[in-house]
């Protein structure tokens, strides 16, 4: 599960914006996603967020969790 607080915490120094809101939108067998809005000069920003459930399916250790992230991105690194 996601640190709610320090993930508000971190978005609000990183980007310097007033207001971070996440709520839970879904749950699977292998984790959760979450809506992320960003109020910014911009305008409401909103992202999804995934975690992992770090137990079983292959995602004992944190590398693993990291190597399912890196090939879900559709970009390269």
């Amino acid at each position: 599960m996601i640190n709610e607080a320090a993930l508000k915490d971190y978005l609000k120094k990183k980007f310097n914006v007033p207001r971070v809101e996440i709520r839970k939108i879904g749950s699977g067998v292998q984790g959760s996603g979450f809506l992320v809005e960003i109020d910014t000069a911009e305008g409401l920003k909103s992202y999804v967020i995934k975690d992992l459930i770090p137990e079983g399916l292959g995602h004992d250790y944190p590398s693993d969790r990291a190597a399912v992230f890196l090939l879900d991105n559709p970009d390269p690194v």
